[in-house]
């Protein structure tokens, strides 16, 4: 109970951030976005994300953090001279978040 009730926390304090991640991966990976952009979007949640991801690996929702928190360094590492590979990062991070938010919503259950 106690570990649900945490992974019920955590999910709550990475509301925004997924929200975030999830809005500038649709935008890289449709070509809307340039990668300096997101990652100038993805600047202010990034340590956030990772300390979570490092701080609650053993919670059920850990692997979805630390993939989101992956994605997220990977489409700051990435050179944005590579449009197929920033796309896919972009795509890459979509999912990261909705795999989060579905560890999320298992949680409830």
């Amino acid at each position: 109970m106690q570990q649900r009730l945490q992974t019920g926390q955590v999910c709550v304090d990475v509301a925004g951030s997924v929200s975030t991640a999830a809005q500038v991966g649709l935008k890289l990976a449709n070509g809307s976005s340039s990668q300096a952009d997101a990652t100038t979007q993805l600047q202010p949640i990034t340590k956030h994300v990772s300390d979570l991801a490092s701080q609650n690996a053993a919670l059920p929702i850990g692997t979805s953090l630390k993939q989101l928190s992956d994605s997220i360094a990977k489409v700051e590492a990435i050179s944005p001279t590579n449009v197929v590979d920033v796309k896919a990062a972009g795509s890459q991070l979509t999912t990261a978040t909705k795999d989060l938010l579905a560890s999320c919503a298992a949680v409830r259950h």
